[in-house]
This record gives C-alpha cells, sequence and structure tokens, in this order.
C-alpha cells in the first residue's frame, strides 16, 4: 500500500512541477539580444523539485518543461540537447546532494553544482551551428544556470520545512 501510495505521490509531483516548469519556461523566458535564445527560470523549477522530491521527480520535471517549451517554442532541433543538458543538471544536481546527504544544509549546494554544468549539455550543438560564436550561447547558459540555480537554493530550505520534506531521507 505504501508503495503505491508513493507511486502515486511521485507522479502527480512530476506532474504539477512539470507543468509548472514548461508555463515558466515557454511564456515567462527573458529573451537574449539579437536572437541568442532566452533566460529561462524553468531550471529553477526543476532544481528545487530534484531537492525536493529527489532524481526522478527532478528529471521529470526538467524534461517535462524543458522539451514541450522548446516544442512551444519553436527549438524542436535543440530537443537532443535539452535532453542532454537537463539530465546533466538533475543527476549532477542530485550525486552531490546524496554525497553530502548527511549534511542537509550543506547538500543545498548540489543545486549549485547541476546549474553549473547543465550548460555543458547545449555545448556541442552550439558548437556544430555557431562556431566560434558559440560562446556566447554558453555563457547566457552558464548566467541562466548559476542565476535559477541561487534562486532554487533560496527557496529550498524554507519549502523543504514547509513541506515536512527532509532531504537526508530520500533514496536514488
Amino acid at each position: 500500500m505504501f508503495q503505491r501510495l508513493r507511486a502515486i505521490q511521485t507522479i502527480v509531483a512530476t506532474g504539477i512541477f512539470g507543468a509548472l516548469c514548461f508555463l515558466v519556461t515557454a511564456f515567462l523566458g527573458i529573451p537574449y539580444a539579437g536572437g541568442a535564445g532566452y533566460f529561462s527560470f524553468g531550471d529553477a523549477i526543476s532544481l528545487l523539485a530534484t531537492y525536493l522530491f529527489g532524481p526522478i521527480v527532478g528529471l521529470g520535471t526538467a524534461l517535462i518543461g524543458g522539451v514541450f517549451a522548446d516544442l512551444a517554442n519553436g527549438y524542436a532541433l535543440f530537443i537532443p540537447s535539452t535532453i542532454l543538458a537537463k539530465s546533466i543538471m538533475v543527476l549532477a544536481s542530485f550525486g552531490v546532494m546524496f554525497l553530502l546527504r548527511k549534511h542537509p544544509r550543506l547538500s543545498v549546494f548540489g543545486i549549485f553544482v547541476g546549474g553549473l554544468l547543465m550548460p555543458f549539455g547545449y555545448l556541442p550543438i552550439y558548437l556544430s551551428l555557431y562556431a566560434e560564436a558559440a560562446w556566447v550561447s554558453f555563457g547566457f547558459d552558464v548566467v541562466q544556470g548559476v542565476g535559477c540555480a541561487l534562486i532554487a537554493m533560496l527557496l529550498s530550505l524554507p519549502l523543504s520545512k514547509a513541506l515536512g520534506h527532509h532531504p537526508e531521507s530520500k533514496s536514488m
């Protein structure tokens, strides 16, 4: 009975956070000058979901939000890179959180690591499409990853307390 309830909670949390991530990414993005993409707050939602609920909900959130936002905004070419980048972000984030699980106040730094590594998932397509100009888009992605990580870090501890979640008790 407990496993079934846990599965339902995971599906519901993934759906809610995935939808929120999509909405924030698709409709609240801040465009960069020259059409070099946009700043998306969706990564903050994905990192927060990873911190609060673990890697399954975090990855589901990131992929639902990122892939559907790419489709909605006309960036279908970037879907494979989005899958790679968001997977790197969530798995690196949770990996650091897992390593620091005995220190819940420090485990929040996993969020920062995930945000910092996310742009590397987009780098191969940027290099193939833009050559040397790829570093401009990569730089924008670093700003997005770090900015969203900081937002998620600020929200993570108060929200985990409010929800009664204990990050150190999550497992893969």
